[in-house]
């Protein structure tokens, strides 16, 4: 077939030097500026309380809260709005599996997180709302037009003061509760749909062969 691509790297192609996770997201990809907020002084304070509710002295290592929160308010920004639909992007979402690092948390322990820890889900919703605002790189609301030029509005008035951010962040619990109950609607579909105790996987190559027979 003269003409057509050829695979930049085929299946079975043994390779000396793979390359790393990290070259898989480019660098200008909103999950960067998504993580590096996670790790940032404004939020430092909020995951070291966090931290202090784990005890860890026996028993399987636990998932660092910052990780599992970060995936919920990363699906919640991305639609991926159910403890399946996130276990699944940790398997074949290339931004999901570099921000946890090819950590693959199934979706009993995510669902049981949000559930544990939902008010300092909700604590740390609105101090991310709230880092957003006083950076000016959010909008509590849909601004849309047809491509026609307009003159740019850059005054004194466009400038956010505080009592404009404080007014701002009172929609925020509007929000999230219309967010968090569209995630209870999507567990309880899907927890019907697949059972209680199902997680994601994969389907396994003999059981998809004998299905295609």
């Amino acid at each position: 077939m003269a003409g057509f691509r050829q695979a930049e790297l085929p299946r079975a192609q043994q390779v000396l030097w793979k390359e790393r996770l990290d070259d898989a997201v480019p660098a200008d990809h909103p999950v960067r500026l998504f993580e590096q907020l996670l790790r940032s002084s404004a939020l430092a304070a909020t995951f070291a309380a966090w931290e202090n509710e784990y005890v860890l002295c026996a028993g399987q290592p636990p998932y660092h809260p910052r990780d599992l929160a970060g995936l919920y308010l990363y699906g919640l920004l991305n639609r991926l709005r159910s403890s399946r639909q996130l276990e699944a992007a940790c398997y074949n979402r290339l931004d999901v599996l570099w921000l946890l690092q090819k950590q693959t948390p199934d979706h009993a322990t995510i669902a049981a997180f949000v559930r544990d820890h939902r008010p300092r889900l909700r604590q740390l919703f609105r101090d991310v709302v709230q880092v957003g605002l006083r950076a000016q790189l959010i909008r509590l609301e849909h601004v849309a037009h047809d491509g026609t030029k307009i003159e740019a509005d850059a005054g004194r008035g466009s400038v956010h003061k505080q009592t404009t951010i404080a007014t701002e962040l009172a929609t925020v619990d509007t929000h999230l509760a219309a967010l968090e109950a569209e995630w209870a609607a999507n567990e309880q579909r899907e927890g019907a749909l697949f059972g209680a105790d199902t997680p994601w996987a994969p389907p396994s190559q003999a059981s998809a062969r004998q299905r295609l027979a």
